[in-house]
């Protein structure tokens, strides 16, 4: 007997789900990073430049979910007693906070908790790291 046969005979595992797949880079996004790459090599940071390439700072930011609602399709608990699974407490509205942290040649910076009523934007970036790149 499979291991697929055994599940499905079991009470647990009658029914299951198969995850939907998505590409991880858009048309836009893999073209934006030819363009950087194309200016990097344009503007002189090729591997003999090692002075202008240490000067590089790559930042991202995330947004983070605290107590987020998990996707009745997604969160599944395979069980013989349905009785037995206690539901799970969540406030009504979950809080959500914006991360930003940066790498360069010399280290990492601290993470940035970045203000909810703020626009993230290169102005913004300069001025936060620029506090934070000296800590690093």
């Amino acid at each position: 007997m499979t291991i697929s046969r055994h599940c499905r005979s079991q009470d647990w595992g009658r029914r299951s789900y198969v995850p939907r797949m998505k590409p991880m880079l858009s048309e836009k996004n893999i073209s934006d990073r030819i363009k950087f790459c194309e200016r990097l090599l344009k503007e002189g940071y090729t591997p003999t430049a090692r002075i202008l390439r240490a000067h590089i700072l790559f930042t991202d930011e995330s947004l983070v979910e605290l107590h987020s609602i998990l996707n009745r399709q997604n969160a599944r608990i395979r069980t013989a007693d349905p009785s037995s699974i206690k539901p799970t407490q969540v406030p009504k509205f979950c809080v959500k906070i914006m991360v930003a942290g940066g790498i360069s040649r010399y280290g990492k910076t601290q993470l940035v908790i970045v203000n909810e009523k703020k626009t993230v934007n290169g102005e913004y970036y300069c001025i936060t790291f620029s506090q934070h790149i000296l800590k690093f």
